[in-house]
């Protein structure tokens, strides 16, 4: 770009005529822009480089922070059991399985285990030893570890010599999953909708799952109280409420029938059979996808810049203030997220689940809104 600025310099000043000194200086002035243009265009390409740089660095540094254990990360140290299954060492020998155990070393040999609720089989064919999963075999080869989804867990097998050791990891989003089937019901519950409909249901029939319930006390007069109480009070006394429901349904299965008794009584017929239908996914835990919950789901990794939710109508920013996180919408107060946050609009609500540095989101549409 110098050597036109010099060759424009000496052109006006040459003894050409005039229309030639005219054409040679357009000609120059032209040459000089696209010089400027590329360099802008150079510079706005090291810029975004220099900013996805940045971007993936912070990525890393979260994705580091979360499996790295305490001070510096959030992950757990690795723990191996004092105690070996059919071991040898009657000093180390464990003689059954703790009830509640998800993690398990044992002397390789043919046995039924059960780990966290799961049922598993160590099989043993010659010298080959194999680990099966619901009917399906899967061999457990020394240097070879062994990874195998199943439901919201991961079971991880590593075999040494005549050893193994057997493991329950929470699956890779599993309690993300988990928050956002809760949050899809909590997204009903806060939301004014036919005056609080769906509070007004959950409350009803956790009374109802008690004993004989005089409805009366249900009714649309409630809506104004819950109006006057803040959003992240409101969301608190659900969310409260909705863990004494699911203690109560885990003590008598069979009193999720009762909704429809309350949807009668309270004129909310069609609220009622959705919110059944809500409790079923949550406490048979149907992790959400777009089939059962009728969004998208997003995700995204919190860095040191705002991310933005888009839900359509209006975007959510969440951003990181030191060891807290908020998520804001303009005009309003910022709101702290914790591990599940509701947003509710006019006829949606965006769901928001945070694990770490991870964070899950989903807009729904409530029924009836």
């Amino acid at each position: 770009m110098a050597e036109i600025r010099r060759a424009l310099e000496e052109a006006r000043r040459s003894a050409m005529t005039p229309h030639e000194r005219a054409a040679l200086i357009r000609d120059l002035e032209a040459k000089l822009h696209r010089a400027a243009e590329e360099e802008r265009r150079a510079q706005l390409v090291v810029e975004e480089d220099r900013r996805r740089f940045l971007a993936a660095a912070d990525r890393l540094v979260a994705l580091l922070r979360r499996y790295l254990p305490p001070p510096k990360g959030e992950g757990a140290y690795p723990h191996l059991p004092q105690q070996i299954l059919g071991g040898e060492d009657p000093a180390l020998r464990l003689e059954a399985v703790p009830e509640k155990a998800t993690v398990l070393t044992l002397r390789l040999m043919p046995v039924r285990l059960r780990l966290g609720g799961v049922d598993l089989v160590v099989g043993e064919a010659g010298d080959e030893y194999t680990l099966s999963l619901e009917g399906a075999d899967y061999p457990l080869v020394e240097g070879d570890p062994l990874v195998v989804p199943f439901g919201q867990w991961e079971v991880w097998a590593f075999r040494r010599g005549r050893y193994a050791h057997v493991r329950l990891e929470v699956r890779e989003g599993a309690h993300l999953s988990q928050l956002l089937v809760e949050g899809r019901i909590l997204a009903h519950l806060v939301h004014p909708v036919k005056e609080y409909a769906y509070l007004r249901l959950m409350r009803a029939f956790s009374a109802r799952l008690k004993g004989p319930v005089d409805y009366r006390a249900f009714g649309s007069e409630l809506a104004q109280k819950f109006s006057e109480v803040p959003l992240d009070t409101l969301e608190e006394f659900a969310r409260k409420g909705l863990k004494v429901v699911r203690q109560r349904l885990e003590r008598a299965p069979a009193g999720l029938r009762y909704l429809g008794e309350v949807g009668e009584a309270l004129g909310l017929v069609q609220e009622a059979k959705h919110l059944q239908s809500l409790l079923a996914d949550w406490l048979n835990y149907r992790p959400p996808t777009r089939e059962t919950i009728g969004g998208e789901i997003g995700t995204v990794t919190l860095t040191a810049e705002p991310v933005s939710i888009d839900a359509g109508k209006v975007v959510l920013s969440v951003r990181q203030v030191e060891d807290a996180v908020y998520v804001t919408v303009a005009g309003q107060v910022p709101r702290r997220l914790r591990d599940l946050l509701v947003w509710a609009f006019a006829d949606q609500a965006v769901v928001i689940a945070r694990e770490g540095h991870r964070i899950a989101h989903v807009v729904l549409p409530i029924e009836g809104a």
